[in-house]
């Protein structure tokens, strides 16, 4: 094929003037001057005329020309295979003839005299001999061109920003599409280059942005980041020997001035995110949002010499470390001697506790294990035993639920040993008949564990990490983004769960009035809604009350009544004020955050008063004040456990009384309906008349009353008209699925196998409370 060269096919960043044209040769003078802009003129031809040339023979300077270049087609045979003894798949070998050889001469009166084009400038004689053997502008020829600078250095920017091979390749095309590029563009590999030319780029730029995969090459790579990291507010400290990696991030670095980070601290760790499994480790603390991380320590392994090398680190290097105080007053991990053993060797003056679950969960395990010889049988019983030593909520009632489960397992020595010597003789860290307040409700990890799988599917995508300085890279970056756009959801009011969590508990306040609650000094006893004579104190100047839910810091009803009648706000009240939206906003943004009145609610001040008077239970709060959770002293529990007492009151009988009329009078009117109904479709009610009959006759306690009025017809007769309702498919339609796809009317899954795919193994569900009740071996998480 024969390339037909015109003045539009020439670099147009250059002075070109075609001298000779014949059939299978052209001759160009152009104002090329030296290697630099010859290889700049051969990129832009390469360009203009989907060609590809590779230098042949190469002069780079001599007596009467400065220098000299031949190149060939890339389809020729230079370093090449034949094609007939390729055996590697498709092979561009064409043994094509087409050449371009230039020549720059020498800018001197000599050749000022003899040639013309010198005097202009036109240095460089481009001969081509442009006869090629194959097509230039099919699918085909086109995929094997190769790709400028240009397009590379887009890439790495892709690359850079933190998108995957695949990620880079999509935003690429879509950003082609989006300019309204011809179709034969998307076939052009030097504009829209190939999975392999991306990947070699990519293994390139991973080279030399995050150095070796292992080696001394991966400790330099990360003292060269420092800078980088710096420059962005992100400080890393870092030890060679035991290795150890400590990141904080600007949200990190204000975590640690939140009320709670002194009180209460999550600590866990996790590994198999990179080729050398390094242990990442989570610091979190409780705040209105959720969570908040404190920092992210990497660790070479998960040994105490490992971790206390990692602690260190913050101890040594965080002047403001959990808010001002240096340690925190507890801290919540997992059953893990190591992780305990080094925290409690750096912060000595620290509490350590274990989160309950994972005690129940070794418990389980243990019982399950096979050289244990315990019968399954008997691992229900004895599991149940424990778990009522765990939950007891006095020392002797702890004291008669050990000695029941010694008794459970009586005919078994080891189940004795096992839990006196692992489990009873540090019940202070387990047991919660020895907690108090000061754990705000926390008897689990769980906000770590939730950290962990976030980083593990958020993050790295089920994906593990290049090395050690790629997870650097994901923990600055991508893990800072996520709870950046977190903690705004919250501040912006996007998040109901707060909102609602506190509405549900303000609905069940209504049982009782102001007058039925006593109050003492700074002492409000509120009657139990099962039995109002019994009395539960609550205290909210340090969030606790009496009642079960209460004693342990969390907030439970009888606070909501007291803050509906008293608007008493305590420490522990659902995060919905002002205070707490603006507090989040301060934590992800600093002094950039706006100020307080942004987040007021959307009734004024003034009118939200009038409002609350009017409507004392109405929601939101927006001006509220409680104490602070700094200035409460660690040892003002004076509220026992027990702390309840009959009282001579009686509830309001004719509220009662009065409830019971209008019930009364709404059943005259339903059975006026249900009646009318009867007498106009009569031929098919008796039928369905009997089987509501049934279920009526079912009911035994008042939910199941409740649940039965307000569910009745709510299938096949809707209180209102819902869009968006689905698109029913018929029988026969589902009967021919195969096995594995819904059994319902929803679209069909796509991705992962969902769980119900026969053709896939089952896992072990991880809940524990019903794999107790089952007696099956409870599944593992993350």
């Amino acid at each position: 094929m024969i390339l037909k060269l015109t003045s539009d096919n020439l670099p147009s960043s250059f002075k070109n003037i075609i001298t000779v044209i014949n059939d299978d040769i052209t001759t160009i003078r152009s104002n090329v001057n030296d290697l630099l802009s010859m290889a700049n003129w051969i990129e832009e031809f390469s360009f203009k005329t989907c060609t590809k040339w590779n230098v042949r023979t190469s002069v780079p300077n001599g007596k009467y020309i400065q220098c000299r270049k031949q190149y060939v087609c890339h389809h020729s045979s230079y370093h090449k295979v034949d094609r007939e003894n390729n055996k590697r798949g498709r092979s561009k070998n064409t043994s094509c003839k087409a050449t371009i050889k230039i020549v720059i001469k020498v800018d001197t009166v000599s050749t000022r005299k003899t040639d013309p084009f010198v005097k202009d400038g036109l240095l460089a004689v481009i001969t081509i001999f442009n006869e090629h053997n194959h097509n230039l502008n099919t699918a085909e020829a086109l995929r094997y061109l190769s790709a400028n600078k240009h397009i590379r250095m887009k890439f790495e920017e892709y690359f850079t920003d933190g998108m995957t091979i695949t990620e880079a390749i999509r935003y690429h095309e879509s950003v082609l599409t989006i300019s309204d590029c011809p179709v034969e563009v998307f076939a052009n590999a030097g504009i829209n280059p190939t999975y392999r030319t991306i990947q070699n780029w990519h293994d390139q730029w991973r080279v030399l942005n995050l150095g070796p995969r292992t080696g001394e090459g991966v400790m330099k790579k990360l003292e060269e980041k420092k800078e980088t990291y710096a420059e962005s507010g992100v400080s890393i400290f870092s030890q060679s020997e035991p290795f150890a990696v400590l990141i904080l991030t600007p949200i990190m670095k204000r975590a640690h001035d939140l009320p709670l980070s002194k009180k209460i601290v999550f600590v866990d760790s996790t590994s198999s995110c990179d080729p050398q499994n390094h242990c990442v480790t989570f610091l979190l603390t409780p705040c209105a949002a959720g969570a908040a991380p404190l920092g992210v320590i990497i660790t070479h392994g998960q040994s105490e010499k490992a971790y206390k090398s990692g602690f260190s680190l913050i101890k040594n290097n965080v002047k403001n470390a959990f808010g001002g105080q240096g340690y925190p007053s507890i801290f919540l991990t997992d059953n893990s001697d190591a992780e305990i053993n080094a925290l409690m060797t750096v912060w000595p003056n620290s509490t350590s506790l274990l989160c309950i679950f994972h005690v129940m969960q070794a418990v389980w395990r243990w019982l399950w294990d096979s050289k244990n010889s315990i019968k399954k049988e008997h691992r229900t019983i004895m599991m149940q035993a424990f778990r009522k030593m765990l939950y007891s909520d006095t020392t002797e009632e702890a004291q008669k639920a050990f000695n029941s489960t010694l008794d459970a397992g009586s005919m078994y020595p080891k189940w004795q040993k096992y839990v006196i010597v692992h489990h009873w003789e540090h019940k202070e860290r387990w047991c919660l008949a020895w907690r108090d307040h000061t754990t705000r409700g926390h008897h689990t990890n769980n906000y770590s564990e939730v950290s962990v799988r976030i980083f593990k599917e958020n993050v790295l995508c089920r994906v593990k990490a290049y090395n050690v300085i790629s997870l650097i890279d994901f923990c600055c970056t991508k893990l800072e983004e996520y709870y950046k756009k977190k903690f705004l959801e919250f501040s912006n009011d996007r998040k109901a769960t707060a909102r609602l969590y506190f509405e549900s508990i303000i609905k069940k306040s209504n049982y009782v009035t102001k007058d039925k609650i006593i109050v003492e000094d700074e002492h409000y006893y509120v009657p139990s809604q099962n039995d109002q004579q019994l009395m539960y104190c609550v205290e909210p100047s340090i969030g606790i009350c009496s009642c079960k839910e209460g004693m342990y810091g969390r907030f439970c009803k009888h606070q909501g009544i007291i803050y509906v009648y008293y608007k008493c706000v305590g420490v522990n009240f659902p995060p919905i004020t002002v205070e707490d939206k603006f507090a989040i906003s301060k934590l992800v943004l600093g002094d950039k955050a706006p100020c307080k009145t942004f987040y007021e609610g959307l009734i004024p001040k003034e009118a939200l008063h009038q409002q609350l008077e009017t409507h004392p239970i109405h929601l939101p709060i927006s001006e509220t004040h409680g104490p602070d959770v700094n200035n409460i002293p660690e040892n003002n529990y004076n509220i026992t456990k027990k702390n309840v007492f009959k009282s001579t009151t009686v509830p309001n009988e004719d509220s009662l009384i009065s409830n019971t009329q209008d019930s009364y009078t709404v059943l005259e009117d339903i059975k006026t309906l249900l009646t009318n109904n009867v007498k106009q479709f009569s031929q098919s009610t008796l039928e369905n008349l009997l089987k509501f009959k049934n279920r009526l006759d079912k009911v035994k306690t008042e939910g199941q009353f409740n649940t039965f009025l307000a569910t009745a017809g709510s299938e096949a007769i809707p209180l209102r008209r819902r869009e968006g309702a689905a698109i029913r498919v018929q029988p026969t339609t589902i009967s021919r699925r195969r096995p594995g796809i819904t059994r319902g009317s929803k679209r069909l899954p796509s991705g992962r196998p969902a769980l119900s795919d026969h053709g896939t193994s089952k896992k072990n569900p991880r809940k524990l409370l019903q794999n107790i009740k089952h007696c099956l071996p409870n599944g593992k998480s993350h």
